[in-house]
């Protein structure tokens, strides 16, 4: 919630108003600073548009000024809004319950703060458009776009991003999100759907947001939410790099490489199915990933905290590093390689899914690396010279021959 915002009203009045939505906040409290700005310049003048057949009539704005047109809250129904010339990059301040429709071949500033439904097509920008309420639809330029600010509320938005380079966040309602040739920010609060163009676009989630988004030729940056959180990420063409949140997570991996940094500790699932490239995981304090992959050369590198890296469902090669914390490490039936870097790997170590094809591979030990192995419970328990252990579930014992030590 922004708090209470105020701007001057047509008739020496003050309006006051809150809007909800990160995005939309922000654009709120621009939108208001640069009125007072304008008005300390001596360079505002504020009209209050009429309603005659269904048209949002607009005064003249005079030579070298800014103009506010305000739509009065008491204004019902339907209208459309057209825009002169000498009105670009003007303000429009809608607190009435219509269904406005603003056709903006111009860039205005629009602010809406009542309970209606704004319909906004976009010129070539720069410009912003934001909505407190209702069920809007923002469609920018086609081409030649320029950037645009959007922030909706909780109702059920529709953007069309096409060719500018925008900043979006489109609320707590269930939206669609279409983006183009642009390089955008969206950021998801709701249950949302975003569909990406031919453009380097990140997504944020935000806490409690349900997201399904597509991804298209440009590359993509996927930041995952807090817990609650639950995001499913389908990759395209282009290259993607995710951030897990504490939420969960799903990544469909594309044609093009792809990265996971699990820094959230959330619960996540990696599918990289025919095709689809190898895949680099980096895991995190809490976190537990789950991969799915037929390629070869996955890397699983494991944090500085206790979590699990599970690549049970491979059947290509893996390489595992292990962190400084207490991992469970989980190889497919591929041949795979588990690491452990002296300095850099010191914990209490599970591995899970060992095969006749895998290496132990440590690093910087020396020759005299291993310590101990003794046989606990049917699972062998190796103890490295600076007092780590590693455990093998379910294998007896670990031959030197599938063990490296330099």
């Amino acid at each position: 919630m922004s708090g209470n915002t105020t701007i001057p009203g047509p008739h020496g009045q003050t309006l006051s108003f809150t809007v909800s939505g990160a995005v939309a906040s922000a654009i709120a409290q621009g939108f208001a600073t640069e009125l007072a700005n304008l008005q300390a310049a001596g360079l505002l003048v504020i009209e209050e548009g009429k309603l005659v057949n269904g048209q949002i009539v607009v005064p003249p704005v005079p030579a070298g000024k800014t103009e506010l047109l305000v739509i009065a809250a008491s204004l019902s129904g339907a209208a459309s809004l057209s825009l002169p010339a000498a009105f670009d990059n003007g303000f429009v301040f809608n607190e009435s319950s219509l269904s406005l429709t603003i056709d903006a071949s111009l860039d205005p500033n629009v602010l809406s703060t009542g309970t209606g439904s704004t319909t906004f097509f976009g010129g070539t920008g720069p410009g912003s458009d934001a909505a407190a309420n209702g069920n809007n639809l923002f469609a920018a330029a086609a081409s030649g776009g320029g950037q645009y600010f959007i922030g909706f509320g909780n109702g059920n938005d529709t953007v069309f991003a096409n060719s500018g380079n925008d900043v979006i966040g489109a609320g707590g309602g269930n939206n669609l999100i279409g983006l183009g040739s642009g390089n955008n920010w969206v950021t998801s609060s709701g249950n949302d759907t975003v569909v990406q163009g031919s453009g380097n676009d990140t997504v944020a989630a935000q806490l409690g947001s349900t997201d399904l988004v597509f991804g298209g030729t440009g590359g993509l940056v996927f930041i995952g939410g807090g817990a609650g959180t639950q995001s499913t990420v389908v990759g395209g063409s282009g290259a993607e790099l995710a951030f897990g949140g504490a939420g969960s997570g799903v990544f469909f991996v594309g044609k093009s490489s792809f990265a996971l940094s699990d820094v959230g500790g959330g619960n996540d699932t990696v599918v990289a199915g025919a095709g689809a490239p190898s895949v680099a995981v980096f895991g995190g304090s809490g976190a537990s990933v789950v991969l799915f992959s037929s390629s070869n050369g996955n890397v699983l590198v494991a944090g500085a905290g206790n979590e699990t890296l599970n690549a049970g469902g491979t059947t290509g090669t893996a390489q595992f590093w292990a962190g400084r914390g207490s991992e469970s490490l989980v190889g497919g039936s591929g041949a795979d390689i588990f690491a452990f870097v002296k300095g850099a790997a010191h914990g209490v170590d599970t591995i899970g899914g060992w095969t006749a094809k895998d290496t132990l591979s440590l690093i910087g030990y020396g020759p005299n690396a291993i310590v101990g192995q003794a046989n606990v419970g049917g699972s062998a328990l190796i103890t490295l010279n600076d007092g780590t252990t590693i455990s093998f579930t379910g294998i007896a014992h670990i031959p030197k021959s599938h063990i490296s030590q330099t």
